[in-house]
């Protein structure tokens, strides 16, 4: 894959006149440490020729997941089936499904970006897993989702960073949404007032939000016939913290040495 070559990043200086990965079968995009160094490569460039840059990689087989080779596969249901490591990227190549679930098991890692090309989904359960890093912001384009799942129990996933505002594109979802016991810092986006139809349970504690609950999201409380847990375990009323940022070094430029010219001998 494309995306493993970013390791060569640190060897530009050796490959200043030719860059040759053509005829070869590479997919997904070129990463943007690799294309960075176009401009330094004297002679030849040759990446995106005869591959398949620009198209999503096949899956490739994995021992973990049996019986999803065909990429017409329209339905995943691993929950609490013993699977542990990460989530192979590739799984963004399984665009007919329309129900993934792989709750309730031991993935590590943070979830694959790549879980945004599921377009036809309806269905995603991710909760209590082994999650770390942030949640993708390509979950925002899964436009049909009805229910999504990224809760933990007793602290399980360790999911961290904003969350993010594309998931208030997800207008179909009802019912619930659950992200609770998680690590999530920084306000509650006002982007998730759009989820109107959410009217069952809504639990967001037990993260590290702050400021306020926004007017857009607490107007939907009313409407809710389960459970609202917002504050509960959070900061919220009070302010996010600020993230400080350095002043520039200054070098102090040094005083030129005055030499003396000698006086001329008579």
């Amino acid at each position: 894959m494309v995306q493993a070559l970013t390791r060569y990043r640190n060897f530009r200086s050796q490959m200043v006149n030719v860059y040759r990965l053509w005829s070869n079968k590479l997919c997904n995009d070129v990463p943007t440490e690799v294309q960075a160094l176009s401009s330094g490569v004297g002679s030849y460039f040759q990446v995106t020729t005869d591959n398949s840059i620009g198209t999503t990689c096949g899956w490739i087989e994995d021992a973990r997941f049996p019986g999803v080779g065909p990429t017409s596969v329209t339905s995943i249901s691993w929950g609490s089936s013993e699977k542990s490591g990460t989530l192979p990227t590739e799984i963004g190549a399984l665009t007919q499904v329309t129900g993934f679930g792989i709750g309730g098991n031991e993935m590590t890692g943070q979830i694959p970006t790549q879980l945004g090309r599921l377009t036809e989904a309806t269905y995603v359960a991710l909760q209590t897993c082994l999650w770390s890093g942030t949640l993708p912001s390509e979950l925002g384009k899964l436009a049909k989702l009805t229910r999504i799942r990224l809760n933990a129990n007793n602290g399980e996933n360790n999911m961290v960073g904003t969350f993010p505002t594309e998931i208030g594109n997800l207008v179909l979802l009802n019912s619930d949404l659950r992200v609770n016991y998680n690590s999530f810092t920084g306000p509650i986006p006002t982007e998730l007032g759009r989820l109107t139809d959410v009217t069952v349970t809504w639990r967001l504690k037990e993260n590290s939000f702050c400021s306020d609950v926004p007017t857009e999201v607490q107007a939907l409380s009313s409407g809710v016939t389960g459970s609202w847990f917002i504050t509960t375990g959070n900061s919220i009323g009070t302010a996010c913290p600020t993230i400080a940022t350095s002043a520039p070094t200054t070098v102090p430029i040094p005083v030129p040495t005055v030499v003396p010219i000698p006086a001329p001998t008579s």
